[in-house]
Parts: C-alpha cells; sequence; structure tokens
C-alpha cells in the first residue's frame, strides 16, 4: 500500500520537473511509508529512503525490504550525498521546513532544489477505502461517546471535568488519542468558536458545545454538538434551528462535481437570511483525515475547486453572539459517486438535559 503511493508521488515528478523529492513532514512521511520516528524519506526517480537515527534500529530490523535504511544524525546531510552519488540534478521538498534546514540543504546539496507545497497533502486528500474503514469506525465511536456523556452531565460540573470523562470514555472504546484539545464551553464561554476549557461550572439555561476529535488507527473524527441546560430563551431556539437547517441544507448539498465555494455561499447566505450574519466567523469545513485539518479547503473564494469520490469533509455552521450564546453543529462527511455518506450521525435536535 504504502509502495503504490510513492509510485503516485512518483508519478508527479515529470510535470514538476523534477528527480527527486525530500519529505520532511512527519504525518506525510507515515503516510508515504509507514515510518512514525524521527527522520526524513527521500523518493528518487528509482528508490526510497528512510533516513532515521539508531534508536529506531530495531524497529525497521524487518522492514518492507522495498525501502532503503540509512541511520545518521545527520539526516539532510545523508539526503544530500545520496543526490550526489546518484547524480540527480533537481530535488523537489516540502515547503514547510524550517529556514535552518533550507540553508543547510542549499549548501550542500549538489543538484537544485524546488520548494513545493500540497504535493502530498494532495495525495492524501483522497481516502482510499482502507481510509474510510477507520475513518468510519472513528465516526461511530465519536457518536457513542456524544450519546454517552450528554447522559452523564449534570449543574455543578466543570467543563474541564466533562471533557476529561469524554476523552477517558473514547479511549475506553478503542481510540487512541485526541486531534485537538477537546472543547467544552458552556453559558457566554459558548459564544467564543474556539474556547478552551475551564473550571466554570455548568449552570441552569446554559448551552454547551461539546467539539471533540479522536484518532482510531491513526485517522480523526470531528465532531460538535450543542445541548442546553433547561429552558433557553426563544432567540436562541431560533438560532439553534438556524444553524441545524444550515447544516443539514449544506450536507444535502454534497456530492461529487460540487463546488466547494458553493457549499460556503449557501451557508453563510441561509445564516445571513435569519439576521445572524455577522456572528458566523468561520468557514463552513474542512478535510479531515490523519491531520484534523487537511485538503480540500472549504472556501467561498475558490471558484475551482470541487468534491471529488474520496474526500472526507466536515460541515460545521455556527452562529455565536456575544452575551447571548453561541451554537455549532459538526459533522463528518465521505463523498461516494451516488452522494454522500454521513460518518458521524449522533443526535443532533435540540437537547434539553
Amino acid at each position: 500500500m504504502n509502495i503504490n503511493r510513492i509510485e503516485q508521488l512518483r508519478s508527479t515528478f515529470e510535470n514538476l520537473s523534477i528527480d527527486s523529492f525530500l519529505v520532511t513532514d512527519i504525518v506525510n512521511i507515515n503516510y508515504l511509508s509507514g515510518f512514525e520516528g524521527d527522520g526524513v524519506l527521500l523518493i528518487t526517480d528509482k528508490q526510497q529512503f528512510i533516513i532515521t537515527d539508531l534508536r529506531y534500529e530495531l524497529a525497521l530490523e524487518d522492514y518492507d525490504n522495498r525501502f532503503e535504511i540509512e541511520f545518521t544524525r545527520n539526516y539532510l546531510g545523508v539526503a544530500a550525498d545520496i543526490i550526489e552519488k546518484n547524480g540527480l540534478t533537481v530535488m523537489g521538498f516540502e515547503s514547510s521546513i524550517s529556514f535552518l534546514e533550507y540553508e543547510q540543504l542549499d549548501e550542500e546539496l549538489t543538484s537544485d532544489l524546488v520548494s513545493l507545497t500540497n504535493i502530498v497533502e494532495e495525495l492524501r486528500r483522497i481516502k482510499d477505502k482502507f481510509e474510510q474503514e477507520k475513518l468510519v469506525k472513528a465516526g461511530q465511536l465519536a457518536d457513542e461517546a456524544f450519546d454517552y456523556i450528554v447522559g452523564t452531565i449534570k449543574i455543578g460540573q466543570t467543563e474541564i471535568e466533562i471533557a476529561n470523562r469524554l476523552d477517558s470514555y473514547l479511549k475506553s472504546l478503542g481510540a487512541s488519542n485526541e486531534s485537538f484539545e477537546t472543547i467544552v464551553a458552556s453559558g457566554i464561554h459558548s459564544t467564543w468558536p474556539h474556547a478552551t476549557v475551564s473550571n466554570r461550572k455548568i449552570q441552569k439555561q446554559d448551552l454547551i458545545t461539546i467539539d471533540f476529535g479522536y484518532y482510531y488507527q491513526g485517522y480523526t473524527s470531528d465532531v460538535t454538538r450543542t445541548v442546553a441546560i433547561g429552558s433557553i430563551s426563544d432567540e436562541l431556539k431560533k438560532i439553534y434551528d438556524t444553524v441545524l437547517m444550515t447544516q443539514e441544507h449544506v450536507i444535502s448539498l454534497i456530492k461529487p462535481g460540487c463546488r466547494l465555494s458553493e457549499l460556503a455561499r449557501v451557508a453563510n447566505e441561509m445564516i445571513a437570511e435569519a439576521g445572524y450574519g455577522d456572528y458566523f466567523n468561520h468557514g463552513i469545513g474542512h478535510g479531515i483525515g490523519l491531520s484534523i485539518h487537511e485538503l480540500p479547503n472549504i472556501r467561498i473564494n475558490d471558484q475551482n475547486g470541487v468534491l471529488m469520490v474520496g474526500d472526507v469533509i466536515t460541515i460545521e455552521p455556527g452562529i455565536y453572539v456575544p452575551k447571548l450564546g453561541g451554537v455549532r453543529i459538526e459533522d463528518d462527511i465521505l463523498v461516494v459517486e451516488n452522494g454522500h455518506q454521513l460518518l458521524t450521525d449522533s443526535y443532533k435536535k435540540l437537547m434539553i438535559i
């Protein structure tokens, strides 16, 4: 599987006018090689090298023999040596490297250097069946965890207590670790789109936004639900209904060929028409996979980008009215040939606890 991904990458070399590519992003290294330690991955026109240090010698003892393994503390220096020995002339590298790393490559390489962006990320965007299975399971665990946590929330508990209990339960289900710090935002904190958990205690008439993502075998979910503690005002109910209707309508549009900008435009228009346009202040969604934010980017000004079979995205409209309250609802969706498949599907009508 990893070799097939490397061949996909290698097939881009001609169009990119390179004969080798240096992978330094740890997630991209894992995606292409399966290796999860420190180091770099060098792909040439004929070979693939994992360049790491002796801490991983035993772990790599029986590794796929289609990879050449080089042990060193000077990852970039050995990469430069390989380039020179093989007479390679143009090495692409990921634009995310540090300036110090670039300086070393520029000094030691005998080949030309070409900075490239989102090369491996474009390959990662389309999930194969193996990846889809992991994302389906990650979504199932998220649904089960939400069903559990809402049954445990009580007045007087703190946001931190709820977040820790949710994290612990997800791990008990088989999830490994969070892809971002779990958000439990209550009361006025619900008006902060990316609040951090605090010692604030849950009170009557609170809205509580719960936003969490957890990895299952390397692939993450990303789910948000908002619940109410007791009765809430008519305006907060209107806000909730607006967010829910917007999310459900945008999800209904998801299919191969749908413009990414259309998803953003429709969400913005629906929320604005309800009178809350000034209170929706983030994107409508994003890709997920090995990372919590992946391609495709869903932007209203991207007139060329379209959804493709194998995309996995989130849709997460939100309205945040200062001094009143905030609502966000988010689900994970797989794009399939005949439309879409919801990967998360826990209850999302207004829930009064």
